[in-house]
């Protein structure tokens, strides 16, 4: 039987869902596009083996809204843990919610893994090998500007706002890609000491 509550992380009130299940905790993050929904059946699938968590994050879905870094995104993922009881839980996330994980990770070497799906951000442009830094830099600027008007404009707000229909704040989401392009992934990992599962 899924137990639906709210709990609350520095004055935002976050909705979760405990799947119940028997076996080790594992708390389960959702994407930048999506709410907890998109993995509800990696959550029945892991069940039987795993504890699993799910919540929506702050300004998404059922949760309300608030400021927005990544600080703040892995304070409201140790308030979960806290308000649920969990002791030390795996982390799996999606594209945002994988880079969380690794975050969240970074700081506790006490936890168990981290598995990060599709969350790389886009990189520097010293990553791009065999590329000319330059014509990298032009093209990340481009695509960090985000124009509706453009082919990649339109793909991307296409995809956040799939259906079924998420509630997702602007601001939000302008602080996430804000936040994307100050974040190198690659670095991320090094400096995790636990277990990590990663790809796109």
């Amino acid at each position: 039987m899924l137990e639906c509550k709210v709990i609350t992380s520095d004055g935002v009130t976050l909705a979760t869902t405990d799947w119940q299940g028997a076996g080790p905790e594992l708390v389960l993050l959702h994407g930048l596009g999506p709410d907890q929904r998109s993995v509800r059946r990696l959550a029945e699938a892991l069940t039987p083996s795993f504890r699993v968590i799910t919540y929506d994050q702050r300004c998404v879905g059922g949760s309300t809204e608030g400021p927005w870094t990544f600080d703040i995104a892995v304070g409201d993922l140790q308030a979960v843990i806290a308000d649920v009881g969990l002791t030390s839980p795996a982390v799996v996330g999606h594209s945002l919610g994988g880079m969380i994980g690794l975050m969240y990770a970074a700081d506790r070497p006490d936890c168990p893994g981290v598995v990060n799906i599709d969350g790389w951000g886009p990189g520097t442009p010293d990553q791009f090998v065999g590329e000319d830094p330059d014509d990298v830099r032009r093209v990340m600027k481009q695509i960090g500007e985000l124009k509706p008007d453009t082919r990649f404009g339109r793909a991307v707000v296409g995809l956040v706002q799939r259906r079924p229909s998420v509630r997702r704040t602007e601001p939000m989401r302008k602080a996430v890609i804000s936040a994307l392009w100050d974040l190198d992934v690659m670095e991320l990992h090094r400096r995790v000491i636990c277990p990590v599962l990663a790809f796109n």
